[in-house]
């Protein structure tokens, strides 16, 4: 099975080109650059282009803006990467019958107890624009039948971007048995 992997130079998309590949199928990897395919997410017909010339069985969207900040200071650009092409993703996933991962976040959920588990027709609070523009893209790409959305809230570390992800510092810091203050 060829997967078309969107971000896979990012620390997720990385993850999941090495997974896709250790399960013996074929990972196909997109991003901005650093790929043999490279597209930007925002640009749907250079998107559509790379779907059509890779002709996958299936389609992994790990491309997002997930810094909190510069989607407070663009919502436009956080619009245009974490909805818009989830949208021209899941009209694919509809039309082909081929299935499509849309990586997501739990970040937009209501608060609740902290031992129960979100369920999906949980109320959300949608308290910034990150959250506003990852649901949005949910949404879009439950449009297909064919569409998964997977809900992370941790990622691996992030080599060469000068800060380490909250999981790799809680990974740090626990094998140090050093204190951790998270949330409250």
């Amino acid at each position: 099975m060829r997967w078309l992997i969107l971000g896979a130079t990012g620390s997720l998309g990385r993850a999941v080109v090495a997974e896709t590949a250790a399960r013996g199928w074929t990972p196909i990897s997109a991003a901005r650059s650093g790929t043999a395919h490279a597209v930007d997410v925002r640009d749907l017909d250079a998107l559509r282009r790379v779907i059509d010339d890779v002709r996958p069985d299936g389609i992994v969207n790990c491309a997002a803006i997930v810094d909190l900040k510069a989607c407070e200071q663009d919502p436009a650009a956080a619009y245009a990467v974490n909805a818009r092409p989830a949208a021209s993703l899941g009209r694919w996933s509809k039309q082909t019958g081929r299935p499509l991962i849309q990586v997501s976040t739990d970040q937009y959920f209501a608060e609740n107890d902290g031992d129960t588990p979100h369920a999906e027709d949980a109320p959300v609070t949608l308290l910034n624009e990150y959250a506003r523009s990852k649901y949005a893209g949910d949404a879009f790409a439950l449009t297909s039948p064919q569409a998964l959305v997977a809900r992370c809230n941790m990622a691996a570390a992030r080599p060469g971007r000068g800060k380490a992800s909250i999981a790799a510092w809680a990974f740090e810091q626990l094998e140090a048995r050093a204190p951790l203050t998270l949330f409250t």
